[in-house]
């Protein structure tokens, strides 16, 4: 069965049973003992209970509902604050580590800044002894 043809009969059920409940207290009304005056009287009192009760359903869905919501948020916000003492945890560790490793650079870089300027000693110092070899040899073939 498709979803309209099934509204439409339940739409049709409702719409026969509020007929149904109209006639039926139409017909007990017509044919009641009691007056107008009474049958109007016994109406507004049923009517005012019914009310009541209706309106306790609704108030006891209500805190149902609350209580039902209270403890769901409670749930929720204590998950979020779970992750989130995760991620602050998560957060310094990782800047724990990444200073960790800046300083492990910043010492290899200054490492590395010695042995270059170890290096460019020895090459400037190995540059001088040839050219003062060269300029010597030049001496001798000039002769």
């Amino acid at each position: 069965m498709k979803k309209k043809e099934c509204k439409k009969k339940k739409s049709h059920f409702l719409l026969g049973a509020i007929l149904g409940l109209g006639a039926g207290a139409a017909a007990a009304y017509a044919t009641s003992p009691k007056s107008g005056k009474e049958n109007i009287a016994d109406f507004k009192r049923e009517w005012e209970k019914l009310l009541k009760r209706a309106e306790k359903a609704g108030n006891s869905a209500y805190k149902k509902a609350k209580a039902e919501y209270d403890k769901a948020y409670a749930k929720i916000a204590k998950e979020a604050n779970a992750t989130k003492a995760q991620i602050e945890r998560d957060t310094k560790k990782n800047r724990q580590a990444a200073e960790k490793v800046i300083k492990t650079a910043e010492k290899e870089a200054k490492a590395a800044t010695t042995r270059a300027k170890s290096t460019a000693k020895k090459v400037s110092k190995s540059a001088k002894t040839v050219g003062a070899t060269a300029k010597s040899a030049a001496k001798k073939v000039r002769k």
